[in-house]
């Protein structure tokens, strides 16, 4: 099977982007679900406080997007 994508560019430059850089987000929420396991299974968060434990997750989405060049808002 074959499937062919066509943008407009540059009109379309953030959905070709999207498109492009579709395997390096699908890798960035693999990774964090799998942290996210790890610390339910483990209870890696027991010694944080709700707002610091969020913002352990945040700190570590925005690093693995960052390692990826990738950004949330266009």
């Amino acid at each position: 099977m074959k499937a062919t994508l066509e943008f407009d560019l540059p009109e379309e430059a953030s959905e070709h982007r999207a498109a492009l850089d579709g395997n390096d987000w699908r890798s960035v929420v693999t990774e964090l679900d799998e942290l996210l396991r790890t610390w339910i299974k483990h209870g890696g968060l027991n010694e944080m406080k709700t707002p610091e434990a969020l913002q352990h997750v945040r700190t570590t989405l925005l690093q693995s997007l960052e390692d990826r060049n990738l950004r949330m808002h266009v």
